[in-house]
């Protein structure tokens, strides 16, 4: 634990802004020690002497010091580091989402969705707090917990030890609880994830669950893994409040031993009676900075599953797709003896072939029953499921990156027609095609207010809107009316020669017009007009 701490938070960096609150904060701890000296001062200066041309001053000094007390405890103490810490929660949430967006398919099907859910929000938050406690108060309060023992060491030698030695043992009595919370914290987590997975399914498939009567169902799912997470998280939280209740209760014995040790100087006259009431005081101010000082490693080591979940996210963000090397022809696909399966365990075959070709500028049908590889085939080639999903000699187009996929289910937000083109700009002519009449309607999610005939309007439109050298449509005349359709079907003839044209399709619309019929069948491809020749 000793070296860990020291480890950098790479997601968050150690900042000059991150030092002048560690400033702040040690003047906030000097205005604290103050208020607390006022009454050591008015026992032995002013009650004791029997000063009180002093005692004026002292209320004027006092008020003084409460009153830039409460103002460095709401602005410096609370509400300086609170700002740092949201200001890094949302950065490091926000880093992790755009880690997220660039994760390959190869990487991002390693975890379940309740997985990234987790780390975007709950992990990336924690991560937040433990760096910001790190670089602000875990620092500050080394200095300051410095700085008091160097005081009374000043004052009294003997207090001052017992102060010192008051460390060591807290350390102590909070490592064996912490180690039991860290194994805990990372057995548990994934109890979290599976919770986290559940909520969200359920959220986003109400009405899907509604219309099939299966909320019994899903109820029951869900009860099962709110009661893996409530286990789990009531542990956690037991062993957490207990690695940080056991330096409260070493401070209270503590505080006797210093009072009795403080006393025992007092009968002897070697401490006056403020300086015994200031050492108590000191004691019980210092006792938060001395446990936090471990708290915070603590803590740190805990969550070390959650900081190695950010940052993980954040290496695998860089990996390479696997495609890379496999992008080096000029036209859309070149494979000989390849093989296409549902996942990277070779078990599930959709398909084999001994050669498929697909030139550059052609016009290509693919058809197949359900769940024969259509789409998988269209997702492999596009680099939107992970490589290992495929075997054998495979050659991709090098500028497949410049492609358009309509695809299901259509990606809908929250707002107006512009907000729901997604930064795309709607190409007039297609909108006309396309005799897309909602632009100036407000878009809703909850449920989603437009008709499917509208969601595939829409899609259509950001898709053809887009400037591509590829084109993969899956289905594109579904829920349109007839004469969209035909409208549609000219423009996309129109295309023909000049763009890569792959159309997923199970009717016989574009078999007239396409260079190459695709039939996927019995596990196998033929390809030719009418799918006459197996290759």
């Amino acid at each position: 634990m000793k070296g860990d701490i020291f480890v950098k938070m790479r997601m968050y960096r150690f900042r000059f802004k991150h030092f002048l609150i560690v400033l702040a904060l040690f003047l906030d701890s000097i205005l604290s020690l103050a208020f607390a000296y006022t009454l050591s001062y008015l026992i032995d200066n002013i009650l004791l002497d029997n000063n009180m041309g002093l005692f004026p001053y002292w209320i004027v000094g006092t008020v003084i010091v409460t009153v830039l007390c409460c103002l460095s405890n709401i602005f410096i103490n609370r509400f300086l580091p609170l700002k740092e810490l949201l200001k890094a929660s949302i950065a490091i949430s926000r880093d992790s989402l755009l880690d997220l967006l660039h994760l390959n398919y190869k990487n991002y099907s390693k975890n379940d969705k309740g997985y990234y859910y987790n780390v975007v929000t709950n992990s990336s938050f924690t991560y937040a707090e433990i760096t910001i406690n790190l670089y602000t108060w875990w620092t500050a309060n080394i200095i300051i917990v410095l700085a008091v023992i160097g005081v009374i060491f000043y004052i009294n030698p003997i207090i001052g030890g017992l102060f010192a030695l008051y460390v060591p043992i807290t350390a102590l009595a909070s490592i064996k609880p912490s180690k039991i919370s860290s194994d805990y914290n990372k057995r548990g987590l994934p109890t979290q994830d599976v919770y986290l997975n559940e909520t969200r399914r359920i959220i986003e498939s109400k009405r899907e669950i509604n219309i099939s009567k299966t909320e019994k169902y899903f109820y029951s799912r869900y009860k099962k893994s709110s009661g893996a997470f409530l286990n789990f998280i009531t542990k956690y939280r037991f062993y957490e409040i207990l690695s940080t209740e056991i330096p409260i209760v070493i401070n209270k014995f503590y505080s006797i031993l210093i009072l009795s040790a403080s006393a025992i100087l007092c009968f002897h006259g070697k401490m006056s009676v403020g300086s015994m009431l200031f050492m108590y005081q000191v004691l019980n101010y210092v006792s938060n900075p001395i446990a936090a000082i471990f708290e915070t490693p603590i803590r740190k080591k805990a969550n070390s599953v959650n900081i190695k979940r950010v940052e993980d996210i954040n290496d695998q963000a860089k990996e390479l797709s696997g495609f890379e090397n496999l992008r080096n022809t000029d036209d859309l696909v070149d494979a000989t003896s390849f093989s296409l399966y549902r996942d990277d365990q070779e078990r599930d075959l959709l398909f084999s072939t001994d050669k498929l070709y697909i030139k550059n500028n052609s016009f290509t049908v693919v058809k197949g029953a359900n769940g024969s590889g259509k789409s998988m085939l269209i997702n492999y080639l596009t680099g939107n499921i992970p490589p290992d999903f495929g075997t054998g000699n495979i050659r991709i187009s090098r500028s497949i990156d410049n492609s358009s996929f309509l695809t299901y289910p259509t990606l809908i937000v929250e707002g107006s027609f512009e907000d729901n083109m997604l930064g795309i700009t709607p190409d007039p002519d297609i909108a006309r095609i396309l005799s897309i009449d909602f632009e100036d309607k407000f878009i809703k999610c909850n449920p989603i207010n437009l008709s499917y005939g509208q969601q595939q309007k829409l899609n259509l439109l950001r898709v053809l809107s887009s400037p591509f050298d590829y084109l993969f449509l899956d289905e594109p005349m579904t829920n349109l009316d007839e004469e969209t359709q035909h409208r549609l079907f000219e423009y996309l003839v129109g295309l023909k020669g000049s763009k890569t044209i792959v159309i997923i399709t199970h009717d016989n619309v574009f078999d007239a017009v396409a260079d190459d019929i695709i039939t996927i069948s019995n596990y196998s491809i033929a390809t030719g007009q009418g799918s006459e020749t197996v290759v």
